[in-house]
């Protein structure tokens, strides 16, 4: 096992033409260790959150221009893009299980891809039971058990309802021996659904995302729900068809001091419509409001995180952001322990976790590092994760691979360095998932909204 220490003193310089890469102006201490199935990453990054509009901007030759948080960031050449499926219906969402690869389509159907034969399966088809009318609607998610005969999927039906139900089967896939409803939740608007899947090794449960379900606006920014945990709204959840998971410590944020869910992971979100884990961190691309989108990755402790919305947008105050006077949430909120009861607003502004990474959708210079509202033609506006590449023998390796669903951009921060990678990708629209193709080198696999799936190869 490597170790080493790096001391890392980063100033802001603008990228000239003989160079694609920006320092930026933060004095991090990075400890690691690494093999090619081990991390171990301590990061010293200050818990204060910045001041409203205070972005670090970065002037790239051959990439669009970037306004966020601080890293070291290199402009990519555009990769080697190759469609090798076109279906008839949105690709929602590619998962991973068993060395096999499974494209969810919009209108019900699950698809086993042959990625090397260009083939696809069906293999499970709920067509004529899931709402369609929204955009983000659908069946949304399928996850295979990395073990049993059961695999977990999440649709909207047609109550508008979040539904989460496990499928048991014999042998294949398709036999199917029995369902059970492990959980349905309401949903009030047409977005904001979540409904992402992940089988969790480390809590022996299936991880699944629920968005804060309202509609994107003012009053979103006051909803308590995610941050209340008496709510499933706004988290990640485990859930397992062997009963109730208990989780080893509880928070409890809630306008009384009861603990109704036992099961929350994560807390905080707005949209985590993709999520994974890997190892002992919980990395979560959470979707933005009016104006950053975030990435957050979370070393598992026994708390449960609170990610800050809606009290913040990425590193950003609600408040602040759109000049609410005597911010307040919708509904009381109290943090209780043993010492009795605070104020859950303050506990939440002095205990969130800031995101390790977050772009503004319109990057453009200003003394001051604005917003740029009209002064660009540059729009970025959906974080859409992602998967980590993990092969020693990379030069990306531990590298977090992520897309914005308009911009026809792909992202990469490295895990342990932190270090931003910018992809063009040309001709890639609407983005839903992103996932490493590990039947070739440094290899992705992109779906995309007007059924597209396409091979990514990193360059």
């Amino acid at each position: 096992m490597q170790k080493r220490t790096i001391f890392l003193f980063l100033f802001i310089l603008s990228c000239s033409a003989t160079s694609e890469e920006t320092l930026v102006q933060e004095s991090t201490l990075i400890s690691s260790s690494t093999t090619s199935t081990s991390t171990t990453s301590t990061v010293g990054i200050s818990r204060e959150f910045e001041l409203p509009y205070k972005h670090s901007f970065y002037k790239l030759e051959n990439c669009n221009d970037f306004l966020g948080s601080s890293h070291k960031v290199s402009c990519f050449e555009i990769p080697f893009i190759e469609k090798i499926f076109q279906f008839e219906s949105p690709i929602l969402n590619l998962t991973k299980s068993r060395n096999r690869q499974f494209a969810i389509s919009k209108d019900g159907i699950v698809y086993d891809l042959n990625i090397e034969k260009k083939e696809a399966e069906i293999i499970f088809d709920i067509r004529g039971q899931v709402f369609l009318e929204s955009l983000e609607s659908g069946l949304l998610s399928f996850f295979l058990h990395p073990n049993e005969d059961e695999f977990l999927v999440s649709y909207i039906n047609k109550n508008n309802e979040l539904v989460f139900e496990l499928f048991y089967f014999e042998n294949e896939i398709q036999n199917k021996t029995d369902s059970v409803t492990l959980l349905k939740v309401p949903i009030f608007a047409t977005s904001h659904y979540g409904g992402g899947i992940f089988w969790s090794e480390y809590h022996a449960a299936y991880l699944v995302s629920i968005g804060d379900g309202t509609e994107a606006n003012f009053e979103s920014r006051l909803n308590h729900k995610p941050l209340d945990t008496n709510e499933y709204y706004g988290k990640i959840i485990a859930i397992s068809g062997e009963g109730e998971f208990v989780k080893r410590k509880s928070l409890t944020l809630s306008s009384t001091n009861e603990i109704t869910k036992t099961n929350i992971i994560a807390a905080g979100l707005r949209n985590p419509w993709q999520f994974f884990e890997f190892e002992d961190f919980l990395i979560v691309a959470d979707t933005g409001f009016t104006q950053n989108e975030e990435l957050n990755i979370y070393k598992y402790t026994t708390t449960t995180p609170i990610f800050g919305w809606p009290v913040f947008e990425a590193t950003k105050r609600s408040e602040d952001l759109d000049s609410i006077e005597n911010y307040s949430l919708d509904s009381e909120l109290y943090f209780w322990d043993s010492n009795g009861q605070e104020d859950g607003l303050t506990y939440v502004e002095q205990n969130s976790i800031m995101p390790a990474f977050y772009y503004n959708h319109l990057p453009c210079y200003s003394e001051k590092n604005e917003n740029c509202y009209g002064q660009t033609e540059i729009y970025r506006a959906a974080i859409i994760g992602g998967d980590i590449l993990s092969d020693i023998n990379s030069d990306y390796n531990f590298d977090i691979y992520f897309a914005d669903y308009l911009s026809q951009e792909l992202f990469s921060v490295n895990l342990i360095t932190r270090e931003v990678k910018i992809f063009p990708i040309p001709g890639i629209l609407s983005i839903t998932s992103i996932r490493v193709n590990y039947e070739n080198k440094d290899e992705l696999i992109a779906t995309s909204y007007d059924g597209s799936i396409y091979l990514i190869k990193l360059p």
